[in-house]
């Protein structure tokens, strides 16, 4: 007869957690850096379907808060989303690592992710190459 063990994984720091290493882990994934986050989507919603903003920040209101110098608490979704309403196309990355170019801008913007949020100082980076070759949003351009 053989018995399963119900009790959860022990982690390598030996406390109670469920294991992320095992293939289960990896269904839904859909990135190097959503495992383990659930997604929040409204009732009824697709993920295609573009009036899903669930947790997202308007682009317009982020431009604002960067170049007005707010550089903390910005969602590495969001700053992703105002670099392409900015121009910028991602042309490679790898690993966690996304890279971001724009035909007459000199720069290339590297971004990384760290708990969701862009790090301060590549969105002080965003920042600077905004103000030096004065960019806009495409939509108000």
């Amino acid at each position: 007869m053989i018995i399963a063990d119900t009790t959860l994984p022990r982690s390598s720091w030996g406390s109670r957690r469920p294991g992320r290493r095992g293939l289960e882990s990896l269904v839904g994934r859909t990135g190097p850096n959503d495992i383990g986050r659930p997604r929040r989507i409204a009732l009824g919603a697709v993920m295609s379907d573009p009036a899903v903003t669930v947790g997202r920040v308007k682009t317009a209101r982020l431009f604002n808060r960067i170049i007005a110098g707010a550089v903390t608490n910005v969602g590495f979704p969001d700053l992703i989303v105002l670099l392409e309403a900015l121009g910028f196309n991602e042309v490679g990355g790898r690993g966690s690592h996304r890279v971001f170019a724009r035909p007459g801008v000199v720069e290339i913007l590297t971004l990384q992710e760290l708990r969701g949020q862009a790090k301060p100082y590549q969105v002080r980076q965003v920042a600077a190459v905004v103000r030096r070759y004065n960019l806009q949003l495409e939509d108000e351009a």
